[in-house]
């Protein structure tokens, strides 16, 4: 592994929750818990989606929960979850752009193709541009009884209630 990912292999602290059409089913979402309320405004707003069920979870590399797997076993609930980290090189400023999404393992290559759609053409063919791929597992911290605003940090008026 570049060392430069080692950052990368940190635990990470997540929002599992559902985004659906109203009316649809739906499917799960993992995003980063600092980054949550902003994400959900844009998903309710700008595309009109719904987010439900909300839950708190942690991601940890394969590495960290094969080290601690008894231990992590009797945290919570846990599922494969990968983690991709798309770093864009942008000439005109000289920088590098970082972004990561984190998603069920079983569809983290469907999603790794729509990434890379997404890299405008001239990246993916001057080489501007870097995928990593990191397999891991997120444990649902048992939060039942616990107000999902007290979690996130928010007061009930902040959720739209009066």
């Amino acid at each position: 592994m570049p060392e430069d990912l080692a950052a990368y292999l940190q635990t990470q602290k997540l929002i599992r929750c559902r985004v659906a059409r109203p009316g649809a089913a739906g499917s799960d979402r993992y995003v980063e818990l600092e980054n949550f309320q902003l994400w959900r405004h844009m998903m309710e707003t700008k595309h009109s989606l719904e987010v439900t069920d909300e839950q708190l979870c942690v991601w940890m590399s394969d590495a960290e929960f094969a080290a601690k797997q008894e231990l992590y076993s009797r945290a919570g609930h846990e599922q494969p979850v990968t983690r991709l980290i798309v770093v864009l090189y942008d000439s005109s400023t000289t920088y590098c752009h970082t972004i990561q999404r984190f998603t069920p393992s079983a569809d983290a290559e469907m999603v790794r193709k729509s990434l890379i759609d997404c890299v405008p053409e001239d990246h993916r063919s001057e080489d501007r541009f870097e995928m990593h791929m990191l397999p891991g597992h997120c444990i649902e911290h048992d939060t039942r009884g616990v107000p999902m605003e007290i979690i996130l940090g928010l007061s009930s008026r902040e959720r739209g209630a009066a």
